[in-house]
């Protein structure tokens, strides 16, 4: 290719040897009105030891980008420099930038936040998630953090840890949960029975008397149980309403005829169903 290129084409290779391969084309078309290809760009700067020099920044363009590398992701800057400046930047030129001016996100833990925003976040952190911690510090100081930022941040000062324990805390649990009995589906079965459900999760439903029965007694259903209402108003949510019953001892009641209309005959029927069983097991041996 070299025998093909005039001086004045070298010359002008050499200036725009910061321009990528499509954009160095264009600007030969330009101005000699004809075309180079990719192999051509690339063998005249292997020959010539050429390597593409790195993408020039004012020092306003630095400034800009130091303040955001803390706070934004690669994409987020890329589109507010292009808002800005009107330049798009590629990931590869903000990691060659961030590595030569040893700008590492990691880096920023401490030292691009004042002493008092450092300890109010620290603070704030045990008790909210990343999304909330986000909008809560953009509100007080007008800085909005990323969430790998606050990711770093929990890592580093063992944050993480303690929020899951406090989350878990069923005390801790009970102040920060709101009541949900706003938030109720109603399903109606194929044989009219209407039940009620309270959505304790984004994305997880539950029926309301139990809901009810293990907030007041702070803890599971057994596996085997149920929760009748014993004055038969399936709208009666009263706790004093609600009793605990075997699926046997239901089935069992069910069969005979019995009303579990109260806890003590709830207790006498399951006996009755133990001493049938027993019965019935004595006649067959």
């Amino acid at each position: 290719m070299g025998k093909h290129l005039t001086k004045e084409e070298r010359e002008f290779l050499f200036e725009i040897n910061d321009k990528s391969n499509k954009e160095a084309i264009q600007m030969f078309f330009e101005k000699f009105g004809r075309y180079l290809t990719n192999n051509n760009i690339n063998n005249f700067r292997n020959i010539n030891n050429l390597t593409r020099r790195n993408v020039r920044f004012t020092q306003e363009q630095k400034d800009f980008l130091l303040r955001l590398f803390p706070y934004k992701t690669e994409d987020e800057i890329s589109d507010l420099f292009y808002k800005k400046y009107n330049r798009r930047l590629t990931k590869k030129s903000l990691k060659t930038f961030k590595c030569k001016n040893n700008k590492n996100k990691k880096s920023y833990s401490k030292t691009n936040l004042q002493d008092n925003q450092l300890k109010w976040l620290l603070n704030m952190l045990p008790y909210h998630n990343n999304l909330e911690a986000i909008e809560i510090f953009k509100n007080k100081f007008d800085i909005e953090l990323s969430n790998n930022f606050l990711k770093n941040t929990r890592h580093k000062y063992h944050i993480e840890k303690q929020y899951k324990q406090k989350i878990n805390d069923m005390r801790y649990r009970e102040k920060i949960r709101k009541p949900l009995y706003n938030i109720i589906n109603s399903y109606r079965s194929d044989t009219g029975y209407c039940y009620d459900y309270v959505r304790v999760d984004t994305r997880k439903y539950q029926l309301k008397r139990r809901y009810v029965w293990e907030q007041y007694y702070g803890k599971k259903i057994p596996r085997g149980y149920v929760v009748i209402f014993l004055d038969g108003n399936k709208k009666n949510y009263d706790i004093n309403n609600l009793a605990l019953v075997k699926k046997g001892t239901l089935s069992y009641s069910v069969t005979k005829g019995i009303e579990l209309n109260d806890k003590d005959i709830i207790k006498t029927v399951d006996m009755l169903k133990k001493l049938d069983k027993k019965i019935k097991s004595m006649k067959e041996a």
